[in-house]
């Protein structure tokens, strides 16, 4: 079970840490052809904005999503919203799980939460701060599929846990995929925060910093080594790997387009990669799915959907049925696309 430092002290908390049917129909080179069978909101429309949603699926098969949502971005009214989706039921209404209450009156706003799922309990990370450049890192735990959650607690050591995508495990490691979206000399800057299993100790992992790129989603390749996927000013989605979590090699551009905007990708269960993000070097208004059946070297997209205004921050599954599940914000609500391989019905 994952545990904090800080939540060493605390042993006594509860075991911590319509639907419209849009038909699109592409092949990717396996030979699979997927459409969308599910297409709905989850946004709280008494909300004036909801932002960054995040998805993971627990050990019941119920899908659970989070994001910020308030009156706009950077407001200290801001709070982490959450909701459950049962399998043949609705989304359940979000409710506020989190927010920036300091003390007193004081409220700072809260950020891109995160979800990560390890055997019965749900990690939910996120962020508190005036903004990305003071943000610092909390997480609260579930251990009842998210119907009620634990103390908020802060990360130590200036850690500010995964910035956007899951984490993930690998080995006897919990990897989060984190960024900085200020430095001194370099501006952006990602980089892989690690809670080792064996001794409970958490590793600022040095030398695997990449300046000019944010938000990384790792995934892990077939032959077991791990690759990150992060967005960048370069105009492209860049790409690392590394054989053990800890060593990564440079940063290197891939062959999608991208408008420095947030991306999700996923290992697959017949080891394809797949990633979701806006494939164009300006706007954000075509979100897609890709597929890789080498690892990451070529692409295909296998789904797109283009709109007037702005589709982004998707965050993307593959649930234990084989669907994947696509969660991302379009004029600021909260949108959920289900996708199958139409081939395989």
């Amino acid at each position: 079970m994952l545990k904090f430092a800080r939540m060493r002290r605390i042993s006594n908390i509860a075991l911590f840490l319509g639907v419209s049917a849009l038909l699109f129909g592409s092949r990717t080179s396996a030979g699979a052809t997927f459409k969308v069978t599910e297409y709905e909101s989850i946004y709280n429309f008494a909300l004036p904005s909801a932002h960054a949603a995040t998805l993971a699926q627990t050990e019941d098969g119920t899908l659970v999503c989070a994001f910020f949502g308030g009156p706009a971005e950077k407001s200290p009214d801001t709070a982490i919203f959450f909701a459950r989706k049962r399998p043949g039921e609705k989304w359940t209404r979000p409710t506020e799980v989190a927010n920036g209450k300091i003390g007193g009156n004081k409220r700072a706003a809260a950020w891109n939460p995160v979800l990560f799922v390890d055997g019965k309990h749900i990690y939910l990370f996120y962020k508190l701060g005036d903004s990305p450049r003071t943000w610092e890192g909390f997480v609260k735990v579930s251990a009842d599929n998210g119907k009620t959650w634990g103390m908020q607690f802060k990360l130590d050591d200036g850690l500010i846990g995964p910035t956007k995508n899951k984490p993930v495990k690998f080995r006897d490691m919990i990897i989060m995929p984190s960024s900085r979206e200020f430095h001194a000399s370099f501006g952006w800057s990602s980089c892989f925060e690690i809670v080792q299993l064996d001794n409970i100790r958490q590793i600022k992992v040095p030398g695997s910093i990449f300046y000019g790129a944010i938000q990384p989603a790792v995934v892990r390749l077939q032959d077991g080594t791990l690759r990150a996927f992060m967005r960048s000013r370069c105009g492209y989605v860049c790409q690392s790997s590394s054989p053990d979590g800890t060593h990564w090699s440079c940063a290197e551009r891939t062959t999608i387009p991208n408008p420095n905007s947030g991306l999700d990708a996923i290992t697959l269960r017949d080891g394809k990669i797949a990633l979701a993000c806006n494939p164009t070097k300006k706007s954000r208004n075509e979100m897609a799915l890709f597929i890789s059946c080498d690892g990451g070297q070529t692409w295909e997209k296998v789904f797109s959907k283009t709109r007037k205004y702005p589709q982004e921050y998707p965050s993307i599954i593959e649930s234990r049925d084989g669907k994947i599940h696509l969660i991302y914000t379009r004029k600021r609500h909260i949108w959920h696309i289900v996708l199958e391989r139409a081939d395989e019905k």
